[in-house]
């Protein structure tokens, strides 16, 4: 996984040095609200959620970049019994994960009305994964990581002050992060996010 990381670092530094007169700088902070998909141990939305994003336009309808998120997802799980290999326990606990997907990206921007931007792409990258389950005094942590694909949609307004506009979109995310203790056997969701963007020369 460290091999991954230090190719995408060294992908993202040749591909902004190559475009680096090309076109806009641009960045964007959003809240991201997380739908957890295809996952038995939790199921709760995420509310906390942010994500950062860069992206250098190539031309005036392609970009590349990258983006960094987090979201925290929680659920409380009400007392039961649990049996494994003879043996019974009967607790109530908290489950959580926290995720951290960092991906490299490529983005299409479609011809549409002045003050909207509509695009769609993929981003291609890792994903870190914390999940935790508290139980009475005690608590099972496992952490690992995993290989992530993420395609999106969304489109950007422009705002009255130059460079500045509203971004909203959705994505989807597979990772394949893996973990037998607690029956995990990939981390999937949708999310939607809504922030601002700040650019230069677009």
């Amino acid at each position: 996984m460290k091999k991954i990381l230090v190719i995408l670092l060294l992908t993202l530094v040749y591909v902004g040095a190559s475009a680096q007169k090309t076109g806009a700088n641009l960045f964007s902070a959003a809240w991201d609200v997380s739908f957890p998909t295809n996952n038995d141990f939790l199921t709760k939305t995420s509310l906390a959620g942010f994500r950062f994003d860069y992206k250098k336009f190539l031309t005036d309808n392609l970009s590349v970049g990258a983006t960094l998120s987090w979201n925290s997802y929680e659920q409380y799980i009400a007392r039961q019994t649990y049996e494994k290999d003879r043996t019974a326990v009967t607790t109530d606990m908290e489950r959580t994960i926290y995720n951290v997907p960092m991906a490299l990206t490529a983005h299409y921007y479609f011809k549409g009305p002045k003050t909207i931007r509509p695009f769609a792409g993929l981003g291609i990258g890792a994903q870190y994964s914390d999940q935790t389950i508290y139980y009475n005094i005690y608590q099972t942590d496992v952490d690992n990581w995993g290989f992530l694909l993420k395609p999106e949609i969304g489109a950007y307004y422009p705002l009255g002050t130059r460079g500045a506009a509203i971004v909203l979109g959705g994505s989807y995310a597979w990772a394949t992060n893996k973990n037998d203790a607690f029956r995990i056997n990939s981390l999937t969701n949708f999310s939607v996010h809504l922030g601002f963007a700040w650019a230069g020369g677009w």
